[in-house]
């Protein structure tokens, strides 16, 4: 393969005498925090409207450190509605390795079932095994 062809598959050069590598420039808003895309992480219910946002819709996002738990950061994205612009804010849980609706939405009875459901899954493995293994005594 030529120099061109290897060149044009990268989509960009690197000259030779001068090995950099290039570099993707980060979106900051005034504030000097992230904007990054945003995935949400549960079925909701806009708190504005009253609509339903779906699990797996994309949304730009601006993220940003909300504080501490124990040595992990707890951050935040702040993002609006696509129906209504209420501003909508989520919070990572690292305690319960979750998402937190901290303002904006709720999470949807959907949501909060498999939640709960997983939660009991857990703990009901943990309770059907006895000394004796599983069918023991």
């Amino acid at each position: 393969m030529s120099s061109l062809a290897a060149a044009r598959a990268d989509n960009f050069y690197l000259d030779p005498e001068n090995p950099q590598k290039p570099t993707k420039k980060l979106k900051r808003n005034a504030d000097g925090n992230l904007t990054i895309r945003f995935e949400m992480p549960f079925d909701t219910q806009c708190l504005g409207c009253h609509l339903s946002i779906a699990k797996g819709v994309r949304f730009n996002a601006e993220k940003f450190k909300a504080g501490n738990y124990h040595s992990t950061t707890i951050w935040g994205f702040r993002m609006k509605s696509p129906c209504c612009k209420t501003p909508i804010e989520i919070r990572t849980n690292p305690k319960e390795a979750d998402y937190d609706a901290v303002a904006g939405v709720r999470r949807t009875l959907r949501s909060l079932v498999g939640r709960r459901r997983t939660a009991e899954d857990e703990a009901g493995t943990a309770e059907d095994v006895g000394p004796g293994g599983p069918g023991g005594p």
